[in-house]
This record gives C-alpha cells, sequence and structure tokens, in this order.
C-alpha cells in the first residue's frame, strides 16, 4: 500500500478530516492533501508525528505494514475527545481575571473599567476562539492594544532608545526605561513570530504572495516616513495637533515587516538546510 493511501485510511479511521490532521501537525491542508494523493512526501518529523497521533509505527506508517499484519495490530484508535487545550484554559484564566478586574475597575471608572480590561479581555477571546497558534495571535492583540494606549497617552516609543546617550534627568529616566521594555517586547515579538510561523508551511498561494507584497510595502512606507522632511511632520502637526496614526503606522508597520521578513528568511534557511542534507 502507498504512503498516501495509508495515510488517508488511518485519517478516515481516526475520524479526523484533513483540515483536523493538518491542525495537529500545523500544516496547511493543501499539503495534508497533496500526501494522500501522494503528490508530494511529508518530512521524517511529521511522518513521527503522524505516527503519534494515529498510534502506529514509523515503520507501519512508510510500509502499510499494518494492514499486511492484519487489524489486530493496528491498536484500536478511540473517538476524538474534546479537551481542552492549553490555550483554552489560559484563555478561561484571563477571562476570569477580566471580569473580576472589570468589577473592580468599575467602581471608580464606570464603563472605563471595561475598556482599560481590553488588554486582558482581547487574548482571552483569541485562547478560547482562535483555532490556530492562538498564543501569538492574542500576544499580537495586546501589542496593538498596550501600544496605542502607550503612544497616545504617554508619547514614548520604543524607537526613543536611540536617544539614550542624550537623556537627560529633565526628560525623566523613568520614560527612558519604559521605552527600552516596549523595545524588548517588541523584538520578543518579531523573534517569537518568526519562529513559531516558519516551523510549519504556513500560507501558500495567493495568499503568501499577498503577505510577501503587503510587508514589502509596509518596509517601502516606513523607510520613506524616516526620512521624511521635518518642516512637512511639524505643519502636519500644526494642522492635526497630533501625529499619533502616523507614529502607530510606523512602529506597526515596522514590527509587521520585520515579523514576515524573519518568517522567509527562516525557511529559507530551514528549505536550503534540508536540500544540502539530501
Amino acid at each position: 500500500m502507498k504512503l498516501g493511501e495509508t495515510i488517508c485510511r488511518l485519517r478516515k479511521q481516526s475520524g479526523m478530516s484533513q483540515s483536523d490532521l493538518a491542525e495537529k501537525l500545523e500544516v496547511s491542508r493543501q499539503s495534508v492533501s497533496k500526501w494522500e494523493t501522494d503528490a508530494a512526501v511529508p518530512d521524517l518529523e511529521k511522518l513521527v508525528k503522524m505516527g503519534e497521533i494515529f498510534g502506529v509505527s514509523l515503520d507501519g506508517l512508510v510500509k502499510g505494514e499494518t494492514e499486511e499484519r492484519g487489524k489486530q495490530e493496528l491498536p484500536p484508535i478511540p473517538a476524538p475527545v474534546r479537551e481542552r487545550t492549553k490555550a483554552q484554559k489560559a484563555g478561561i484564566v484571563l477571562l476570569c481575571i477580566f471580569v473580576v478586574l472589570a468589577l473592580l475597575l468599575a467602581v471608580s471608572f464606570g464603563l472605563g473599567g471595561v475598556i482599560l480590561g481590553l488588554p486582558v479581555l482581547v487574548p482571552a477571546l483569541f485562547c478560547l476562539f482562535a483555532k490556530k497558534h492562538p498564543v501569538l495571535r492574542a500576544l499580537w492583540a495586546d501589542f496593538f492594544l498596550v501600544h496605542a494606549y502607550m503612544v497616545a497617552a504617554t508619547g514614548i516609543q520604543a524607537a526613543q532608545i536611540l536617544l539614550t546617550p542624550y537623556w537627560t534627568y529633565e526628560m525623566n529616566y523613568m520614560r527612558l526605561a519604559i521605552a527600552w521594555v516596549m523595545f524588548v517586547c517588541e523584538a520578543a515579538l518579531v523573534i517569537g513570530t518568526a519562529v513559531v510561523l516558519s516551523k510549519g508551511d504556513g500560507m501558500t498561494g495567493k495568499k503568501q504572495k499577498a503577505a510577501v507584497v503587503l510587508a514589502v510595502v509596509l518596509a517601502v512606507a516606513v523607510f520613506l516616513f524616516n526620512f521624511l522632511p521635518v518642516d512637512w511632520l511639524l505643519s502636519l502637526y500644526e494642522k492635526y495637533e497630533s501625529l499619533f496614526w502616523l507614529f502607530l503606522f510606523r512602529s506597526w508597520g515596522e514590527i509587521i515587516a520585520l515579523s514576515a521578513f524573519g518568517t522567509w528568511a527562516l525557511r529559507y534557511l530551514k528549505k536550503k538546510k534540508e536540500e544540502k542534507s539530501l
């Protein structure tokens, strides 16, 4: 029996769809479809993981010996049980924290208490309902919310760390410390996103091309923004009395573009390493 036929048989026997198996293996549904039609072959890591999911040995999965030696050697696969994942459990905890926090803040701030609790509520919802990379999506949501608040309420940005050698006591060292914390968090988010997304097959076809185009456009736009004439920026400030949205665009554009480029770079290096090993 061919490998594709074995994968298809075991998947159906376990009551999973191609999307279910793809989610467990952190690949696209198209990848599973290609494996089952023998249009492509999964790598060793994915084969080992499939063996664990189906409860068969790697040898039995590759050679299809589980059927040839009799179905009695194939361990029965129980019906899938909808157990809560770690992310969903974390989401429930965060939701409980939000309820308590909102009630406490509502005493002093009224409806504002709910708004102040959004950095807890939004990640909780992502952890509960996002099927793929829930924690990563929750972190991105929190980044957008907290960063927007910091820029609007305090004017502090991660880019201010460039002024560290020229910072004075009158400029408040606490603001500089917060800028460094923001920079470390943003760097961790970029690196973490690139590492997580580079492990799976990720987006394919038109979606992948659209993501690459978006990343390039953002990178170019942010690059040009950094070289805008100061007089032009001052004229905008006098007109709108705030550069809030421009600063948000600059910071968000930088972190999205860097994350996309880092993901592509890690995938490229991984692909070259696999080709070299062959």
